[in-house]
């Protein structure tokens, strides 16, 4: 739907609502929000629980974490140290 639609929707619900209606409307536009704000502490306990992973991973190789705390940041420092310590690995091989 366009911008233009949905305001001539709304335009017109404007003349076609009744005054009971609209404590009941609220409630509707108040559940639908209350969804998406699930939504949003879902993801953000996801990544949370990422995080959580990934340092516990980095402080059982090298023993500590310094650095930022977002998620991106730790995915490469990570990744960082899983490379180094593969390379160790293949060069005390050699």
């Amino acid at each position: 739907m366009t911008l233009t639609q949905t305001l001539i929707v709304l335009f017109v619900g404007l003349f076609t609502i009744k005054l009971d209606d609209i404590p009941i409307i609220i409630k509707k536009i108040k559940r639908i929000k209350s969804y998406f704000y699930t939504n949003d502490q879902i993801n953000n306990s996801v990544e949370i629980e990422q995080l959580n992973f990934y340092i516990q991973k980095i402080i059982n190789i090298k023993g500590c974490y310094d650095g930022n705390y977002d998620l991106i940041t730790v995915k490469e420092k990570y990744n960082k140290l899983i490379k180094s310590v593969i390379d160790n690995d293949l060069n005390n091989r050699l």
